[in-house]
């Protein structure tokens, strides 16, 4: 979608006020749009508060917890967790 159609879907979306499932790539869409995210990992669902920044912060604090727990560390600074992904695995 042009600028021009994804202003008008916005203002549409948020005026309109209903219950939507969004699947997009434009993070800033969804930051603008939604009030809660919900995640579906391994058939179990995981609901967040806030747009995909609050999602990404909450995904960013819980590996990092689970990185604390196993003794390890990111290796990169702190302020720049977000534009990473982290995937922990049990070695199991």
């Amino acid at each position: 979608l042009d600028a021009t159609v994804t202003d008008w879907l916005e203002d549409y979306l948020l005026q309109t006020r209903c219950p939507l499932v969004l699947v997009t790539h434009d993070r800033y869409f969804l930051d603008r749009l939604v009030t809660r995210t919900v995640e579906i990992e391994k058939g179990a669902l995981h609901e967040y508060v806030g747009g995909y920044s609050e999602f990404l912060f909450h995904l960013n604090k819980a590996a990092k917890e689970t990185l604390d727990k196993a003794g390890l560390s990111i290796p990169y600074p702190q302020q720049d967790v977000h534009l990473h992904q982290v995937s922990v695995t049990s070695g199991d």
